[in-house]
Parts: C-alpha cells; sequence; structure tokens
C-alpha cells in the first residue's frame, strides 16, 4: 500500500453489486466529473492536500471469477485506492463480492476511509424482522476491525450517505461523497457548489430577471401613458427575446440542449427570425426528440409500421410513443427493476419486456394493458425475440438459459441449457423449427425449438446472430477473424458531433436507429440509415472567395482561386456540378435576379458571363490594365452587369459585353460593388476609405460620398434601397440611410476586419463575414448583435442569405463552404395540428424533412 497518503492512484473504489450498475455508472461519472471549487484546491487535509479533480476512480466491470478470492486486477484496486465507496442495497448486502472488497480494504487498514451510499433497502433491516425490511449493509460494513483487519464483534457506524426518496437525495448524496473523499465538511462543500451553480444562474438569468422587471414597471406605467407603455414594453419583450437568444446559444455551448431548446420556446413568438431556427435546429439534430424528462433507456423497439416505439427504462417503466411526433402514448408498469429487452411481435399488436425482476410481461401495444406475467428465469433477462407467427417468444437471461414461452398459455415449453457463458441474444430460425443462442465467447448452439433438444454448436461465430440460419446449408459459415472484425456498433457521426454528456444509449434490433438519454434528461433518436444532409461543402483545392445562391434557393455556387466553379445541392448539401480549369483563379460570382444567368470575376480582370442551364459561356469581356475583379452584380432584370477594376467601377451590357459607364473618382482600387434593387444607381466601396452612390443610368454621376476611418472591404443594399450596409477594415459594419448619408448605427462584435455582408430577404437581419474566422447576426433595424455562427477555420470571405432567408452560405480561405439551415421559426410553417406542441411539430418537420 502506497506509504505516502496523497499518492494513491485512484481515488477511490466503487464496489457494488451488477445489479446496481447503473448507479455505478452515474456515480463513477459523477466523481471523475467534479469541479473541485478553486477555494479549496490545495488545503491540507487528513487525507492530504486536496487535489484539483477525483481522477480516476476504479469502478468494478468485471464479473468476478467463481473462486474463493478476489482477482489480481481487484486486489490491486483496493490496494491503490484512497477511499472506497459501498453502494448499499439489498443486492450488495447478498452479494460475497462486495463484502469481500470491504473485507480486504479493512484488512489493509483503510476502515476510516469506507464511505456508504445507500440506494435501496434499510439499513439494519434484518433486525427488524417484524417490519419485513430488506437489509442493504453488506455484513463488513457493520462492524469494526481489528489492528489485524479481521473483523470483531464491535459495531460501526458507517458513513453514509442516502440517496433514496425522501432522505438526502442523489444530489446531497453525491456532495457526502465529494466530502468524505475530499476531507473537507460537507456544508463547505455544499454551498461552495451552490455558490457556483447561483453564479451561472446569476449570469445567465440576470438578463432575463431585469427585463422582467422593467416590464412590471412598464406595466404601471401604462395606466399613465398607454402608448409610451406600449411601446416601451415592446422593447422590453425584443430584448428579452434577444436574452433568451443568448442565453440559449449559452447553454449550447455547455452542451445543455434540453435547456437551449427550453430557452429558445420561451422567447417572444414575433420576434422570432434565422438565429432562433437556426439555434433550435442546431440543438435538435436528431430524428424526433421524446417528449418530457427522461430516466436512462436501456432498451427500444419500433413496431413493425414505425408509428410508434417502445422504449425501456432505468426505473423499471416501459413506454409507448409516437414515433413521429415524440408524444407519449401510454406508460407500462408493472416490473420491479430495469427494463433490459424490449420487443414487438410480427404484427405490431403485442409488446414484450424483459427485465431485472427476472420475469417477462406481455402488453396489448394499442391500449398498455398487461396480458400475460411469465416467470422463470433466475436472474435478468437481457433479450426476447418473437417468432415469425408471433405465438411464441424466446427469452435469454443471466442465469445462462434461454427458455421457449408458448404465448398462449404462457407455457414455459422448452429450455435451452448447458451454455458456458453469459448469453447476449437468441433467435428463431423463419420456419420456427429451430433455436439459436449465442454466448460473449461467440459460441452459437442450434436448438431444437420444440423440445429443446442441442443439434449443433458454431465456434467464433461473428455477428449477426442470423446469418447462423442463413448459411444453414453448410456446416461452418464462414467467419472473419475476431482480431480483424469490427464488431462494434458505430454512433451516427452527426451524435458525435452533439457531444452531450451520455447516460445511456440504446439500438433497435438492426441497429438502424438508436435512442440516448443526456444527462439534461432529453431523450432523442437519432437515424443511422440515412445520412444527414452535409453542411460542410468540401472539393475545392484553393480557398473561396465568392459564394451566391441561386434566385430558387435550391442550388449555391462556390468559386476559388483553384480555378473551378462548384455547384452544389443546397437540401442534400452536395456537389452536383463542377467547371474546372478556367482562365485564372475565380474572385467573385453573382447570379441574374431570373436565375437565367451568372457572372464571375476572375484574377486576370476578365469577366464571363455563362448560362446556368449548361454553364457554357456566353460572352466575356476583359479591361487591358492587370488586376483582379473583386465583385460583380446584375442589374435587376439581368441586362446589365457591374464590376470592379482598378480604381474604378464599370457597367457592361450583359447581351454583348459591351462597355456602358465607367466610375471613375475612387483614388485607391475599388473592392465592391452592387445594384440597387431597381437598377438606377450603383453603390461602390474602396480602399481610400469612401463609398460612393453612383447614378447607374446619367453618364455615371456621383451622388453621395459616405466617409469612414477605414478601407472598405463590402458593400449592400437593402430591398427598398434606401439603406446600405458597409464593412472594412476597422472591424465594423455601418448601416447608413441613404437619403441623408447618414450612419444610423454601426454593428460592433467582430475582432477583425469585415469582409462580406448581406441583407436578409425581409430586411430584418444583416449577416457579416470577417477575418476573425466568423460569421454574425444582426438586428437590421438597431445593430444588435444576435448569433454567431462558428465552424470555419480560416477568414470568411463571402457570406450571403437565400432568397427564402432560411439558410445563409459561407465561404472561406479553409477551402470550404458551409450551409448555415434554420429551422422555421413560426409556428404555422411546421406540419401537424394546433393541438401539438412545438416540438411534436418540430419532429414533424424534422421527419418531413429527412424524407424528402
Amino acid at each position: 500500500m502506497p506509504d505516502n497518503k496523497s499518492a494513491f492512484k485512484y481515488k477511490a473504489f466503487i464496489s457494488y453489486s451488477h445489479r446496481d450498475e447503473s448507479w455505478g455508472r452515474w456515480l463513477h461519472r459523477s466523481i471523475e466529473g467534479y469541479r473541485v471549487p478553486k477555494g479549496v484546491i490545495g488545503r491540507e487535509t487528513i487525507y492530504g492536500p486536496v487535489p484539483e479533480r477525483l481522477f480516476p476512480v476504479f469502478r468494478d466491470r468485471e464479473e468476478l471469477p467463481t473462486a474463493s478470492d478476489l482477482s489480481e486486477m481487484i486486489h490491486d484496486g483496493l490496494v491503490n485506492s484512497s477511499h472506497l465507496i459501498v453502494i448499499c442495497s439489498p443486492n450488495s448486502a447478498k452479494s460475497k463480492w462486495v463484502n469481500e472488497e470491504i473485507k480486504t480494504f479493512k484488512k489493509l487498514g483503510k476502515q476510516n476511509r469506507i464511505v456508504c451510499l445507500i440506494v435501496d433497502g434499510e439499513p439494519y433491516g434484518n433486525e427488524k424482522p417484524e417490519l419485513s425490511l430488506e437489509e442493504c449493509f453488506p455484513p463488513a460494513v457493520k462492524f469494526v476491525a481489528d489492528e489485524n483487519g479481521d473483523l470483531t464483534d464491535t459495531a460501526a457506524e458507517p458513513i453514509a450517505a442516502d440517496a433514496r426518496p425522501g432522505k438526502d437525495g442523489k444530489a446531497n448524496s453525491l456532495m457526502k461523497i465529494l466530502s468524505g473523499l475530499l476531507g473537507v465538511g460537507f456544508d463547505e462543500i455544499k454551498q461552495r457548489d451552490l455558490a457556483r451553480k447561483n453564479r451561472r444562474a446569476a449570469i445567465m438569468g440576470a438578463s432575463s430577471l431585469a427585463l422582467a422587471a422593467v416590464m412590471t414597471l412598464l406595466s404601471i406605467w401604462a395606466v399613465a401613458n398607454r402608448n409610451e407603455a406600449v411601446a416601451a414594453k415592446n422593447e422590453a419583450e425584443e430584448r428579452l427575446y434577444r436574452s433568451q437568444v443568448l442565453q440559449a446559444a449559452n447553454y449550447a455551448k455547455e452542451k445543455n440542449y434540453s435547456s437551449a431548446t427550453q430557452a429558445l420556446l420561451d422567447a417572444p413568438e414575433r420576434y422570432r427570425n434565422f438565429e432562433w431556427g437556426y439555434l433550435l435546429k442546431k440543438v435538435n439534430p436528431q430524428l424526433t426528440v421524446l417528449e418530457g424528462f427522461n430516466k436512462s433507456i436501456y432498451s427500444v423497439a419500433y413496431s413493425p409500421d414505425d408509428s410508434i416505439l417502445v422504449t425501456g427504462s432505468e426505473d423499471a417503466i416501459a413506454r409507448i410513443w409516437d414515433s413521429k411526433n415524440g408524444k407519449l402514448l401510454h406508460v407500462l408498469k408493472g416490473h420491479d427493476d430495469v427494463i433490459e429487452a424490449v420487443a414487438f411481435s410480427p404484427g405490431g399488436e403485442r409488446i414484450a419486456t424483459g427485465s431485472g425482476d427476472k420475469t417477462v410481461h406481455i402488453w396489448n401495444a394499442q391500449d398498455g394493458k398487461n396480458l400475460a406475467v411469465l416467470k422463470g428465469h433466475e436472474d435478468e433477462i437481457n433479450s426476447l425475440v418473437f417468432d415469425t407467427t408471433g405465438d411464441r417468444l424466446v427469452t435469454t437471461s443471466f442465469d445462462k438459459t434461454a427458455r421457449i414461452w408458448n404465448l398462449a398459455d404462457g407455457r414455459e415449453t422448452a429450455m435451452l441449457v448447458s451454455h458456458d457463458d453469459f448469453l447476449e441474444n437468441a433467435i428463431f430460425s423463419p420456419d420456427g423449427k429451430q433455436a439459436a443462442t449465442i454466448t460473449e465467447n461467440l459460441k452459437v448452439r442450434i436448438w431444437d425449438a420444440t423440445n429443446g433438444k442441442l443439434l449443433k454448436t458454431i465456434e467464433d461465430h461473428l455477428p449477426p446472430l442470423q446469418a447462423v440460419f442463413a448459411k444453414a446449408a453448410t456446416d461452418t459459415p464462414p467467419t472473419v477473424p475476431p482480431d480483424e472484425a469490427d464488431l462494434a456498433v458505430e454512433p451516427p457521426a452527426i451524435l458525435e458531433e452533439f457531444d452531450a454528456v451520455l447516460e445511456s444509449e440504446a439500438f433497435t434490433p438492426d441497429e438502424s436507429r438508436v435512442i440516448t438519454v443526456f444527462e439534461d434528461g432529453s431523450a432523442r433518436v437519432w437515424d443511422q440509415s440515412k445520412s444527414p444532409a452535409g453542411s460542410v461543402l468540401e472539393g475545392h483545392t484553393g480557398l473561396i472567395y465568392a459564394v451566391a445562391i441561386s434566385p430558387d434557393g435550391a442550388q449555391a455556387i462556390t468559386c476559388s482561386v483553384d480555378k473551378s466553379l462548384r455547384i452544389w445541392d443546397l437540401t442534400r448539401g452536395s456537389q452536383t456540378r463542377a467547371i474546372e480549369n478556367l482562365p485564372a483563379g475565380v474572385w467573385s460570382v453573382s447570379y441574374s435576379r431570373a436565375g437565367k444567368q451568372i457572372a464571375i470575376g476572375l484574377h486576370d480582370n476578365r469577366v464571363q458571363i455563362r448560362s446556368t442551364d449548361d454553364m457554357e459561356l456566353i460572352t466575356e469581356f476583359k479591361q487591358d490594365a492587370i488586376g483582379w475583379v473583386y465583385a460583380v452584380s446584375f442589374n435587376h432584370d439581368g441586362t446589365k452587369i457591374a464590376s470592379t477594376s482598378g480604381v474604378s467601377g464599370w457597367i457592361w451590357s450583359t447581351a454583348d459585353g459591351k462597355e456602358l459607364l465607367e466610375l471613375k473618382g475612387h483614388s485607391d482600387e475599388v473592392t465592391c460593388i452592387d445594384f440597387s434593387p431597381d437598377g438606377s444607381r450603383v453603390m461602390t466601396g474602396a480602399g481610400d476609405n469612401t463609398a460612393r452612390l453612383w447614378n447607374a443610368a446619367k453618364g455615371g454621376d456621383s451622388l453621395k460620398i459616405l466617409q469612414q476611418d477605414a478601407r472598405v472591404n463590402c458593400v449592400r443594399f437593402n430591398s427598398d434601397g434606401t439603406r446600405v450596409v458597409t464593412g472594412g477594415t476597422d472591424n465594423i459594419g455601418r448601416v447608413w440611410d441613404l437619403n441623408t448619408g447618414e450612419v444610423l448605427f454601426t454593428l460592433e462584435g467582430h475582432t477583425e476586419a469585415i469582409t462580406t455582408a448581406d441583407y436578409s430577404p425581409d430586411d430584418t437581419r444583416i449577416v457579416t463575414g470577417s477575418n476573425d474566422f466568423t460569421t454574425r447576426i444582426w438586428d437590421a433595424s438597431n445593430g444588435q448583435q444576435l448569433a454567431t455562427l462558428e465552424g470555419h477555420t480560416d477568414e470568411i470571405n463571402s457570406a450571403v442569405f437565400s432568397r427564402d432567408g432560411k439558410r445563409i452560405v459561407t465561404g472561406s480561405r479553409d477551402r470550404t463552404a458551409r450551409i448555415w439551415e434554420a429551422a422555421p421559426w413560426h409556428i404555422s410553417d411546421y406540419p401537424g395540428e394546433d393541438s401539438q406542441t412545438h416540438m411534436q411539430r418540430f419532429n414533424l418537420w424534422s421527419h418531413q424533412r429527412q424524407n424528402d
């Protein structure tokens, strides 16, 4: 044993019965994930200096061998652990191995380092037989050990946290355990933890509370001045909306997706827009979210017609759900322990559930009524399967037997025994005449399903088990050597990106779907059979300088220094076409308003106009001077195109490429250009720190000069041409009133130069991209920042809204473009009925979108 009191390899050893494994997992994860308060780190205690983390913790995950001694690994874990935590329940009280671990720990001279967690049963319950209480303490806990480590007759007073309902509760029990491990008082640990949570809650909720107070005051003020009060209330409600969206974004960063969703649903509906829909979709990328708070789910099955699903949970309850909208339909109560297995009959009319209470229950799938209880197994049930007729059921158990049941009378018709390892699964042959079982050592046995006679044994069979009947004609099915086979079920890639703290997961038998429960209590269904639409568009080999979205919103075009254009399907996120080997790198791209043509600006001062039907070249024109065409823009009817070159802007005829106007006046290179919505004016921006408004028809007269303090990188008109947004190297966006030439407000938040800007189609939002690798969304009425889109790993060169406002596409120097899609923000845009909740309708939209 380590002679230094702080030199133990493990902070704790968790001892528990395998029947209490869910408690063991929870405690292990909670202790290792606990952040020790900074104020106590390094403090000297009876156990040495308080560490920064309680990591690692040893949890016995293996079944101990059937011998009188503990395994070497377990013994070493006890020797090298600072503390022993005993999960106390009737299961552990009866466990020989839990008792042996406690006795060994006491023999090591560490009996004052044992902490108990009571999860079920009653302390000293066997001393009160008249109360019929089940004992929860293993015998070795209840007696003091002498100096040699041998148990005496002197009663001990175990240090215990009580997680049972009505006692300490789960949270306080954890605090008591942590207090015991750290050697710091429980009150101090609890108060510090509470203070930390309060600080976080204060930060997250201060804005909402302040706004609530403001709205209360405004209600009083309304008595005196109704009109002013209404305006002020609207402003407060708008601020509340921004606060809820910010709060949701913060929750999303903390991986608390349920709280993020609730914050969004609490945001006033009339102010919802792209950023709201984007965040809702971001924190709910799954196929379905099941309503309500859920305990760990360990089994799941879909009905044959996919209309409903059933889950089995650690709370001994099975639940039937609408598989499309996630609504809870029925609660199936009757088991006394965790439900490890669930299955539908082939016709979908019945459900079977198997539990740690050693029983199988049969239920009516339509109304949730209990039809039968099958008893006979001597340990927990871990799998069950109907035959093709639905008349029989085969079950497996940790008692190392499989049993076949006649469901007409609930009678056991055959018991399949002689397994030398724990069973994983069992199935019927397609004709029902045989059954197959597979054990953890990959040994398959084929049985006569009528009399239970063993017919055949197959060594080293790899899943799926169904293959034994598919290959029945051969003596030995072909197998892959175990060291070359990847037997792990891979989670969907989108689930890996979700990256929240996982409490449990369960796969459907065909592994096409997985249901997860996260730490926040949300249960989510993920479809592994269909790949989600890609949001990252990869394929360019050079920097992407510009993107454009077709007027119908179906496609996007990206252009790059790699001398190529790539066309993308925005619904699927996939490339549909590429135009390569262009004369030079491409700096800019624009669709005509009708979507029939595109214009591209190249690095050799050339402009090309191409047909969107076949991408064939229609015409091109080129300046004699050396330069890059930083920007191109069609006018409203597609008859003219504006471009930049050198210190001028240019207007051309799209029909023949004839030069119509040169816009002269800038003293440095022109970086950006945009036609007004009606085509009568053109706005340019340049390195001379000005943006200029030009008459597009009468000799190119300069109508206004907008002066700012830095180089102008981008300009964009709003939809009615009364405003323009500019961005530049001072990291600030500006919104200008074109009637007065004055700045209405600024967009401040980027930390490096703004390179691109665009208005949403309804003029309520502005999107900007920057060299700080971020894209930001702003309220176009007042300049308030609403959301930040992060993901690119290099400077953003282009960001544009789709014509319907539901997508933003960005292009970056990291050689990728990204699609940022929002879910509908108006409830009326979702499928479903008014009686359904927002999330139920979101689930329907998610299914519809995936099918589309």
